[in-house]
This record gives structure tokens, C-alpha cells and sequence, in this order.
């Protein structure tokens, strides 16, 4: 974003509104004589978005450097809040409009019942080869080396075309939709939002092995045709103490006594 504006004073806040040391992320906050100085005969949201001492909430989050940079991080109204940890969708967008082959992406924050939300990433494929190439995996590689794996989407939705706001945005509720309704290819069946394409993924990421489609496929077929304790000893005991494992085994395992 850069510095603030002569004669504008800037604060990155908590949301009591107090200023939260360097460097990390809060509500940006200013005042000035640029600054509108209220909505007309609207008190209730002159006291949601002004506070006490006159400073504007713009409804950007970001920080601000050592050397007084300040850099927007997303939208208060768009971070995700999934496991008590604070996911901008902006960063992960950032990052996946980089991979070739994705012409323009939204990530969204969905419901589950273990994390409270979990990032979905909405991706259009560009329309060369490497669009026509593109898989939700390669995606997920793509992510892992380059951020915080709490940050990972859950699921990676490939879709023709983005739905835009009247603002020629990407449509927000509409990907939100799309998430809810659309799952990953391959996907089988999910517990608390993850799907279990997704459970195997993180398994062998803990192992220390590149998932691959194959690797993933092989999996799910043994998930999907095997005993519980069948799939116990191919994944190992170690692995069944990850989130979501003990539910597949299980699922696997009321499906094949059926």
C-alpha cells in the first residue's frame, strides 16, 4: 500500500480499538482532514465504524512496518476464523493467481464443525494448456511450500467462469455457494467439511511424501474397499491420531460390515 498520507494519522489496532505492536496484523484505523467526518443523521453507524477518539474503521486489516509501510493483508468481513486462527483470503489468492494456469481465483471461509471454518479456494482455469492441465493437487502443491498449512484450502473448486458484483468483482456469495455445493474432483465423502481427498492429502504431506493423483486414488480405493483395520496397517497406527482419520476409518469401516 505504502505510507500514510501527510497530515494523516494511521493506526493498526486490536479490536478494542488499541494500537497492537509492530508488525502485526489488526484494524486499520485513520483520521484526518480527508477523512468524512460522518454519515448523515446515521448515529448507530457513526458508533460502529468511528471510534471513540475520531478515528475512521475502514475495514481493512494489515500492519505496519519497521520502517512505517503498511501493507492491507484483506477485509475484516472476509478473514476466516478456523481453529482460532486468523486466515486472510488475500493471501492465498495472491499466491495462487501466480500458479500458471489459473486465470482468477476466490477464496472463501465455510462452515465445519471441528476448525468452526475452513478456507475453499474457487480457481478458473485460463484457457491455454496449462488451464486445461490444471488439477486441484497441482493447486495443493503449489500452496504447501509456500504457506502455513492451517492456511491450506480444504478444497479446491475448478469452475468455468467467476460470477462478478455489479463492481465487476469476484461474486463473493456466489463462490461461497459454489463451495457449499461443489466438492474436490474424485471427492467420495466428508466429515466436518473435509473431504476425504483432503484427509488423504494431509497424510501423506505428514509422511513426507508429494502427494500425487495416484498416490491419492490408491488410497482412496483401499479406503473405500478395506476394513478398518485393513487401512489401519497401510497407513500406519501414527496416523490415525490426525484430525479426521479416526472418522474416515470409521465411516470405512460401518460401510464394509453394511
Amino acid at each position: 500500500m505504502g505510507f500514510p498520507l501527510p497530515g494523516v494519522s494511521l493506526r493498526i489496532a486490536d479490536e478494542q480499538n488499541r494500537e497492537v505492536p509492530e508488525g502485526e496484523v489488526g484494524s486499520i484505523q485513520v483520521k484526518g482532514p480527508n477523512v468524512f467526518a460522518g454519515y448523515w443523521r446515521m448515529p448507530e453507524k457513526n458508533a460502529q465504524e468511528f471510534t471513540s477518539d475520531g478515528f475512521f474503521i475502514t475495514g481493512d486489516m494489515g500492519m505496519v512496518d519497521a520502517q512505517g509501510y503498511v501493507r492491507i493483508v484483506g477485509r475484516s468481513k472476509d478473514m476466516i476464523i478456523s481453529g482460532g486462527e486468523n486466515i486472510y483470503p488475500a493471501e492465498i489468492e495472491n499466491l495462487l493467481v501466480t500458479l500458471s494456469g489459473v486465470a482468477e481465483c476466490a477464496v472463501v471461509g465455510l462452515p465445519d464443525v471441528r476448525w468452526g471454518e475452513v478456507p475453499v479456494a474457487v480457481l478458473v482455469r485460463s484457457p491455454d494448456a496449462a488451464g486445461l492441465g490444471l488439477t486441484s493437487d497441482a493447486v495443493m502443491q503449489h500452496l504447501q511450500s509456500r504457506i502455513a498449512r492451517y492456511k491450506l484450502p480444504r478444497t479446491i473448486v475448478l469452475v468455468d467462469e467467476m460470477v462478478r458484483s455489479p463492481s465487476g468483482k469476484p461474486d463473493y456469495r456466489w463462490a461461497k455457494a459454489r463451495g457449499l455445493t461443489l466438492g474436490p474432483e474424485s471427492s467420495a465423502f466428508s466429515f466436518g467439511g473435509m473431504t476425504d481427498r483432503a484427509i488423504v492429502r494431509r497424510i501423506l504431506v505428514e509422511a513426507g511424501a508429494p502427494p500425487t493423483d495416484n498416490d491419492i486414488d490408491a488410497l482412496l480405493e483401499h479406503y473405500l474397499n478395506a476394513l478398518e483395520q485393513e487401512v489401519a496397517g497401510a497407513l500406519g497406527t501414527k496416523y490415525q491420531l490426525l484430525p479426521g482419520v479416526t472418522e474416515v476409518l470409521d465411516a470405512v469401516s460401518d460401510r464394509a460390515n453394511r
